[in-house]
């Protein structure tokens, strides 16, 4: 894990958080990427279960299974 890939990945990341995602028929909130001990991380929040679910960096967070929902973003809709 370098610093070189930690800052891309908060660089690419940056713009969708706070944005909708669906995992079935479930809604999740992308928080941010936290960088672990082992991997770094997509951080999606279930907020009717409070569950947090980390899918790893190493793929999108698409190929974790998430669909994106962007225009259910939570930060647009205080912002707009």
């Amino acid at each position: 894990m370098s610093e070189t890939n930690w800052k891309f990945i908060v660089t690419e990341s940056e713009s969708i958080i706070d944005h909708q995602f669906m995992y079935g028929n479930r809604p999740f909130t992308y928080l941010g990427p936290l960088h672990g001990s082992d991997d770094f991380y997509y951080v999606m929040y279930h907020p009717d279960s409070r569950e947090l679910r980390l899918s790893s960096c190493v793929g999108s967070i698409e190929n974790a299974g998430f669909e994106h929902i962007p225009e259910k973003c939570i930060k647009c809709l205080k912002e707009g």
